[in-house]
């Protein structure tokens, strides 16, 4: 086992979405943190205590991978001592499962809390006694990831669904696009040919959106960032995390053509 595998990836991801100028490591994090998107790294003990606390009085749910992903431990966090540096959990309800626990030198545990998600790892579990129950003592975590839940939903489309666009009409060089990504909060994202370079921070004017059937819709877009992509026939493009500067209304009808569309074309 990698031990600690699942943090890393947490932290290179958020470093990949701090150097972006405040845009997004989506084109590389999980599939299950693509519901999430704020993360704050805790390296404070006393932090980290107080969350781990949160999980053990409300009961949260703790999960892990044991024999290397192939089976599912789950737990509860019942004790926490930040100054002893230990804290300590339930056995799960699969024996076997504890066993392989027992013999890994660490672990990667995640939960969900109030909207968001945590991560973390922590080492050496050993047997040990809570409230007259077996349970699994660990060693205190060095450090936790938080991952906020998303304010409004991402909408992601197929590509035989996504929106052309002529971005930048207004602007000097104007060229041809595709939206294949949007929320209600004002971001999303598009797809466009890879000679074209995006920094972050670009605004380009007047896009125009065409939507089958509707009138254009025409608005700025700032690019929060940019990765190179690959489609599935080999040919690379670049795709940008873009904000739409636009009114929040029209952009709730954008997202209605986005759904409503898909909704008939899943009833086909």
């Amino acid at each position: 086992m990698a031990v600690a595998s699942q943090l890393g990836i947490t932290l290179n991801a958020m470093e990949r979405s701090s150097g972006n100028a405040g845009g997004s490591a989506d084109a590389a994090e999980p599939a299950e943190r693509a519901a999430y998107r704020t993360a704050v790294l805790f390296r404070s003990r006393i932090e980290i205590g107080r969350i781990l606390d949160d999980l053990a009085r409300d009961g949260s749910t703790v999960s892990a991978d044991v024999q290397n992903g192939q089976r599912l431990f789950l737990t509860r966090v019942l004790h926490v001592d930040p100054e002893r540096e230990f804290f300590v959990i339930a056995y799960s309800e699969n024996k076997t499962a504890n066993m392989e626990l027992r013999e890994q030198a660490g672990v990667d545990l995640r939960s969900t809390h109030h909207g968001s998600r945590i991560e973390f790892s922590a080492w050496r579990p050993t047997d040990t006694v809570f409230n007259e129950q077996a349970a699994v003592r660990l060693e205190f975590p060095v450090m936790l990831a938080r991952w906020q839940r998303r304010q409004y939903p991402r909408y992601e489309l197929p590509a035989e669904a996504s929106l052309r666009c002529v971005a930048d009409s207004a602007g000097f060089a104007p060229f041809e696009a595709r939206i294949n990504d949007i929320s209600l909060g004002g971001l999303g994202a598009m797809i466009y040919d890879a000679d074209i370079r995006l920094p972050a921070g670009t605004v380009l004017r007047d896009c125009r959106i065409m939507i089958p059937g509707k009138e254009v819709v025409v608005t700025d877009l700032e690019v929060r960032y940019t990765t190179p992509a690959v489609l599935a026939d080999g040919s690379r493009l670049n795709r940008s995390g873009v904000r739409f500067l636009q009114k929040t209304d029209e952009l709730e009808a954008l997202i209605k053509v986005f759904v409503i569309d898909l909704e008939q074309k899943a009833k086909e």
